[in-house]
């Protein structure tokens, strides 16, 4: 989609083109809206979008024959770099923010696990198994959080913390 509007916008048409074809598509999408509220005349509907569709199609014909006479490498790959790069950000982002978000439940997890009188072993067994049990799947970390936040603060014991997994686990 990125890459069509970058080619529609290559080249633009008159200014009088511009309001003449504006007023045209705000009319018939009007038309077509206020058929679609009232039900009425399905034909009409299917030949104002047939007509929309055309526009369109007519649209992408002065871009098109514009890069087809006008074609210059070196532009369209320093154009197309600058339009990758933050889609490649981004997506190399994603991850660290998964893993950010992760961190964060896990972290409020293991503060709920330290709450409250019991051995170190037993603190780092609870931490253990709700390591195994989610792994690196968020919304089960979230589950945990939000539906067994006093079940974690309650361990005590080894019996407690397969209580725990066992109710988690159905």
């Amino acid at each position: 989609m990125l890459i069509l509007e970058f080619l529609i916008n290559l080249k633009t048409f008159s200014f009088i083109a511009e309001l003449i074809l504006i007023l045209i598509v705000s009319v018939i999408v009007i038309t077509l809206e206020f058929g679609i509220k009232n039900n009425e005349n399905n034909d009409a509907k299917k030949t104002l979008t047939n007509l929309l569709t055309l526009i369109g199609f007519i649209m992408l014909i002065p871009p098109a024959s514009y890069v087809l006479n006008n074609f210059n490498f070196n532009f369209y790959v320093s154009s197309l770099k600058v339009f990758i790069f933050p889609l490649l950000l981004l997506l190399l982002s994603l991850p660290l923010m998964y893993l950010l978000a992760l961190f964060s439940l896990y972290e409020l997890i293991f503060i709920r696990i330290n709450i409250g009188e019991k051995s170190e072993k037993v603190k780092r067994l609870a931490k253990f198994k709700v390591l195994c049990i989610c792994h690196f799947n968020l919304p089960k970390v979230q589950f945990i959080l939000d539906k067994h936040v006093l079940d974690l603060m309650r361990i005590k014991e080894k019996e407690d913390i397969n209580i725990l997994i066992n109710s988690i686990t159905k």
